[in-house]
């Protein structure tokens, strides 16, 4: 049986029973406004996730489909990034905060009664995001294209200089 949450991404973890729980949540632009993040304008994903509750640890699986929308970096216009990926997580219980946090294990005391996927997501869908954003071939705004190729036009008249042609500098 799977439990629906669009708004809250916290799941009561305190008097959950072992075993496997299905849960479902939503993320929206504003989830990303919570976050200040201003590459993310807007976001509509869908994750699933598989936990299974087991003593002194929980193991999370799941997947998100969806889209964020982002600006292109070729022409600043804005535009959809198709999100498809895995999501895996081990949450481990302890009192002792001294173990090391890596990115797919967090620490939980067990006097905590719920356990917050808020990061957990932000990171994910951030990490999907490919670095370079640009539209496919002819999807780009074509006036700032026309404007782009005006100023490589008169780049010519400019000497290229690099960020390396100064390190040469030093060594003569």
């Amino acid at each position: 049986m799977s439990k629906v949450s669009n708004k809250e991404y916290v799941v009561p973890v305190k008097g959950l029973s072992a075993g496997k729980h299905e849960y479902d949540f939503t993320v929206d632009g504003k989830f990303f406004e919570a976050f200040e993040n201003p590459e993310i304008s807007g976001a509509s994903v869908k994750i699933h996730l598989m936990m299974d509750k087991k003593p002194g640890l929980i193991a999370i699986e799941g997947r998100m489909k969806g889209f964020v929308v982002t600006t292109c970096d070729r022409c600043l216009a804005d535009m959809e990034v198709v999100l498809d990926a895995p999501l895996s997580l081990l949450v481990k219980y302890t009192r002792v905060k001294e173990e090391p946090e890596d990115e797919e294990v967090i620490i939980l005391d067990p006097a905590d009664p719920d356990l917050d996927l808020r990061q957990f997501f932000y990171d994910y869908i951030c990490l999907a995001i490919p670095v370079k954003r640009v539209h496919d071939e002819g999807g780009c705004d074509p006036d700032m294209l026309e404007k782009l190729e005006k100023l490589e036009g008169k780049d010519e008249k400019f000497e290229k200089v690099t960020p390396f042609d100064k390190l040469k500098n030093l060594i003569n």
